[in-house]
């Protein structure tokens, strides 16, 4: 409903709902101790290794006691093999803990939250699909969240940014309507001193406008899906245009960042170009610091990597990630697997002087794009799916120049009004000029290496 009137809206009234969920978010994220959690972790960049791996234990025996005292299945899980916290001496018991899928937890989420916090004044819940479609919810609290933002501003501080910088977004979220085929393709949220530009209008036709708007308010940093700063990057190189004025950063997330990207996005705009991985349920973040160096932060998480015998992975082999989340306290998920592979972290010897340790490489996210028949290249469409709950996996399959099949897989519950908020969700972002077809399967074949493709083109092939 809300949504419906925001489209329907005249573009002042449309900055002014922008504003107003800005305002929301703002105190939702920085209120609180959102100072207090800053300086913490800030003290903790400085701390040497040997005090971070005492800082990591530390917060693992918390985040134990924690889910052993308040969280049904662990309680049970506890009680029935006889284990608690006194058991957890060292990083490395772990082990004994299992690990948990993420069908387990849409199965059955209560059951993976604490009911000391569950039922909190302020508690809300997240959604993501992730890479795969499937869709999750993710309970949260405000405290805790307030302390995931602490992080995302200690990794921007890195490149001399802050919270209280303006910045341009090109992310998921459709702030601008569909239909709408002239500018301003962006809105205003002052509060959040963000100017949020649709990745949805990105055409040849629109970049001058978009360029012209990023000179006008001169951001001091970027961030966004690299598909879309990347198309912006050619744009200005292929027209010679110079860079923005007192731009000092450029952040990409959500996407895989392929280096033709990074090249052409660091060429455009000549400032560092640094990527961060991360997830809704805050069971990882990784992110690079001003030497290019993958750092994984690990006072915000566990992470694990697992190889295909379930056996940890030398430094710098291949295998899954497996993360403990430290800073959820209200679902706070221990041995979760994220269902991406990336290279076990090695110690860091970066002349940045982080303490974190690094991974070499990040292959889970590397998703495909769709290409619109107006050129458009949509690169993350998985938002679509959240909040869908009676839909259990999906797939989105490129058949045609104007033909896109989406393949799901189906609950019980799953129902006409489910097919028409995708149907909906989708034309918002691809336009209306593509045929979509659905197709309900019991399950989504997987490729021959077992890896499932959220989307596939067939026309890039």
């Amino acid at each position: 409903m809300i949504e419906n009137i925001y489209m329907q809206s005249p573009i002042w009234m449309q900055n002014i709902f922008v504003t107003a969920a800005g305002l929301q978010l703002h105190l939702q994220r920085k209120g609180g101790k959102y100072r207090q959690y800053l300086n913490l972790i800030k003290d903790n960049q400085t701390q040497t290794l040997d005090s971070m791996e005492s800082i990591q234990l530390r917060s693992l025996k918390q985040i134990i006691s924690h889910s052993f005292n308040s969280v049904p299945f662990y309680q049970e899980w506890s009680r029935n093999n006889c284990v608690t916290v006194a058991d957890i001496n060292s990083i490395k018991d772990i082990s004994i803990l299992p690990v948990i899928e993420k069908e387990d937890i849409r199965q059955n989420p209560d059951c993976y939250c604490s009911s000391h916090m569950l039922n909190k004044s302020g508690n809300f819940n997240l959604y993501t699909s992730g890479t795969t479609g499937k869709p999750l919810v993710v309970s949260c609290d405000k405290e805790s969240r307030r302390c995931h933002f602490a992080y995302w501003e200690r990794f921007i501080g890195w490149f001399g940014v802050g919270s209280n910088s303006w910045r341009a977004t090109f992310c998921g979220r459709v702030v601008v309507p569909q239909g709408q085929n002239k500018p301003p393709y962006w809105r205003y949220d002052p509060v959040q001193r963000n100017v949020l530009f649709s990745s949805y209008h990105l055409s040849k036709d629109n970049m001058p406008f978009y360029v012209k708007k990023l000179r006008q308010i001169e951001p001091s940093y970027l961030d966004g899906y690299p598909s879309s700063l990347a198309f912006i990057a050619n744009y200005m190189l292929n027209h010679k245009e110079p860079p923005i004025k007192n731009l000092k950063a450029v952040f990409t997330s959500a996407e895989t960042l392929l280096p033709y990207q990074r090249e052409v996005i660091m060429q455009a705009f000549q400032v560092p170009v640094a990527d961060q991985y991360g997830c809704t349920e805050m069971a990882v973040f990784i992110s690079q610091c001003d030497h290019g160096s993958y750092h994984v932060n690990s006072d915000y998480s566990l992470l694990e990597v697992l190889n295909e015998n379930g056996e940890p992975s030398s430094p710098g082999e291949w295998g899954e990630a497996i993360c403990t989340v430290f800073v959820n306290k209200t679902m706070p998920l221990i041995r979760y697997r994220v269902g991406d592979l990336l290279r076990a972290p090695e110690p860091s010897f970066c002349p940045c002087g982080l303490p974190f340790p690094v991974t070499k490489e990040i292959i889970g996210r590397k998703d495909e794009t769709i290409q619109t028949p107006d050129g458009r290249r949509i690169g993350r469409l998985d938002p679509v799916f959240k909040g869908l709950e009676n839909i259990i996996e999906t797939q989105l399959v490129q058949t045609g120049v104007n033909v896109l099949l989406v393949r799901l897989v189906p609950s019980t519950n799953y129902s006409a009004s489910d097919k028409h908020k995708l149907l909906q969700a989708l034309k918002v972002r691809i336009g209306n000029d593509m045929i979509i077809q659905f197709e309900l399967l019991n399950e989504i074949p997987r490729d021959a290496n077992g890896k499932f493709r959220f989307i596939i083109s067939k026309i890039n092939e």
